[in-house]
C-alpha cells in the first residue's frame, strides 16, 4: 500500500509536547487544528484505524487514487490519515496538505460571506435579486413547449437573496436533468473561465426559471450568482472579498480560486472511469481553470483548499461565527446557516437521487450552502438531526455535528460522484461514530 502517514505519526511524537504545554502557552496545531489523541475528546484510537481499512478497499477495488480522512472533535484534531498516491503514474504518497478542488464546498464559503452582508446590512435575505443584478428583473418562467419553442411567462414574485442560498429560485445547472430549461443551459456555456462574473449573472437572468421561487428545490448556480450580488453590495471584488473577510481571519493561507505558486506537487491528478473501468486522468479542468487568467470566479464551486484550511473555516461555524478570537459571522447568521430553512413540502430533498447521491439523502434538508439533517430514522448514516454536510463535485465531503461537537472530512479527486464510488463517504462516517467513546 502506497500511503502518507507522516503527519499522524508526528501527531503522535508532537502529542506529549502538546499536552505538556502551560495554560499560557500556544498549543502545537497540526492541519488547521490543535492536536490531541483520540481519547482525550471521547474517541477510541483502536476504533478509528479501521478507517484504514474502508479506505484501502476502495483504492484496491479501483475506484480511487488517493484519501485524506480527518476528524476533530471539541476543538481538536484527533485523526488525520492520508491514503494512496497522489498520481498513479508518479507514484508519489498521498499528502495531507494536498490542494483539493473542493467545487461545491465553495457553496458554505459563500453562504458565509452572503450573510456577512447580512450582519452589516448591506442586503437582506428578501431582497430581490434584482436590486443588485438589474436583468434579473426580466426574468422569466419556463411555461411549457419544447427546448427549440420554450414558452414563458413572468415569476409569481422576484428570485430573492435567500432563493440564491437554498437553491430555491428555479435555477439550476444544465448538467443533471434533462429538463428543457437544462437544455437550455447546456447550450448556453455558462461557465466560461474567461468570462466575469457579472457577465455570467446576466446571461443567466436571460434564461427562464424552471419554476415559481420558492415552490420547489433545485441544484443550481444560485451561490454562482451570489458571488456577483456580493461584489455588487460590497464593492469588492470576489476573490478579494473573500480573501480580506473569510480566508484571513481564518488563517486559511491556501484557499483561493488559483492554485498557488509553486503547489504543483501538491495538487492531486483528478481521475475519471477510463477504458475497463480503469481510473484515467480527467482530460479537461472542472470547476474553474484553477490559473493566473481565470476570471471568472464561481462562488458555487470554484475555489481550491487544504483540509487544514477547511478545518479552520468548519469550527468556525461550529464555534458560532468565530475561532481564535477572530469573529467573521454573528452567531444567529452562522446558526442560521446551519439550519433548515425549507418549508416542510420541499424536505426531503427530492429528485436527482441517481446522478447526486448525497443530495438526494433521505431525512436531508437545506439550509444556507449546504444540507441539514431533519430526519435520523430516514437515513443510512449515523448522523443526528441539526448536522450540516455538504461535498464537492471532485469528490471531497465533509460534515459538521454540532451535538457532537465533531467535524468530518473524507477528500479524493474523482468524478462522477455516484456510487459505489461515493459509498466511502458513509463507511467511513460509520466508522468515526462508532468510534464515540463519550457522546454527549
Amino acid at each position: 500500500m502506497a500511503r502518507a502517514g507522516f503527519i499522524h505519526s508526528a501527531l503522535l511524537i508532537m502529542l506529549p509536547i502538546a499536552l505538556a504545554c502551560t495554560p499560557a502557552e500556544e498549543p502545537v496545531a497540526i492541519a488547521g487544528l490543535p492536536a490531541a489523541p483520540p481519547e482525550a475528546v471521547g474517541l477510541s484510537g483502536e476504533r478509528l484505524a479501521a478507517i484504514e481499512g474502508v479506505v484501502q478497499a476502495h483504492l484496491d477495488a479501483g475506484r480511487l487514487a488517493g484519501a485524506v480522512v480527518a476528524v476533530a472533535r471539541q476543538g481538536q484534531l484527533a485523526f488525520l490519515e492520508s491514503y494512496g498516491v497522489m498520481d498513479l503514474e508518479r507514484g508519489d504518497p498521498m499528502r495531507p496538505d494536498a490542494i483539493f478542488r473542493i467545487c461545491s464546498m465553495t457553496k458554505p464559503v459563500t453562504a458565509v460571506a452572503a450573510m456577512q452582508l447580512v450582519d452589516r446590512g448591506l442586503i437582506a435575505l428578501d431582497d430581490p435579486v434584482s436590486k443588485y443584478i438589474p436583468a434579473f428583473a426580466d426574468v422569466q418562467v419556463y411555461n411549457g413547449g419544447s427546448v427549440s419553442a420554450v414558452q414563458v411567462r413572468p415569476p409569481a414574485r422576484p428570485v430573492t437573496i435567500r432563493d440564491l442560498l437554498m437553491h430555491t429560485g428555479g435555477l439550476t445547472y444544465g448538467m443533471f436533468d434533462p429538463h428543457p430549461v437544462d437544455s437550455l443551459y447546456a447550450q448556453a456555456n455558462l461557465f466560461d473561465w474567461g468570462s466575469t462574473l457579472e457577465a455570467f449573472a446576466d446571461r443567466v437572468a436571460g434564461l427562464p426559471l424552471r419554476f415559481d421561487p420558492g415552490t420547489q428545490w433545485n441544484y443550481g448556480v444560485g451561490l454562482d450568482v451570489m458571488g456577483r450580488v456580493i461584489e455588487v453590495a460590497s464593492g469588492q471584488p470576489f476573490d478579494r472579498y473573500l480573501q480580506e473577510r473569510i480566508f484571513d481571519p481564518l488563517g486559511m493561507t491556501e484557499t483561493g480560486f488559483v492554485f498557488p505558486a509553486g503547489s504543483e506537487a501538491r495538487i492531486p491528478t483528478l481521475y475519471v472511469p477510463g477504458e475497463g473501468g480503469a481510473l484515467a486522468p480527467m482530460p479537461a479542468p472542472v470547476c474553474g481553470s484553477y490559473g493566473p487568467d481565470q476570471r471568472l470566479l464561481a462562488g458555487g464551486g470554484g475555489l481550491v483548499s487544504t483540509v487544514a484550511d477547511y478545518l479552520r473555516f468548519a469550527q468556525m461555524l461550529l464555534k458560532a461565527g468565530e475561532l481564535d478570537g477572530q469573529r467573521v459571522l454573528t452567531a444567529a447568521s452562522a446558526a442560521a446557516i446551519m439550519q433548515n430553512q425549507l418549508s416542510p413540502d420541499l424536505v426531503p430533498l427530492r429528485g436527482l437521487e441517481a446522478v447526486l447521491g448525497p443530495l438526494g439523502q433521505p431525512g436531508l434538508g437545506h439550509g444556507y450552502g449546504g444540507g441539514v439533517l431533519v430526519d435520523a430514522a430516514a437515513t443510512p448514516i449515523a448522523d443526528a438531526p441539526g448536522v450540516y454536510r455538504w461535498l464537492g463535485y471532485a469528490y471531497t465531503f465533509f460534515w459538521i455535528d454540532p451535538t457532537e461537537e465533531l467535524i468530518g472530512m473524507v477528500w479524493a479527486q474523482y468524478v462522477p460522484f455516484i456510487p459505489p464510488a461515493t459509498s466511502i463517504e458513509k463507511e467511513v462516517e460509520a466508522v468515526i461514530y462508532g468510534a464515540l467513546t463519550a457522546p454527549r
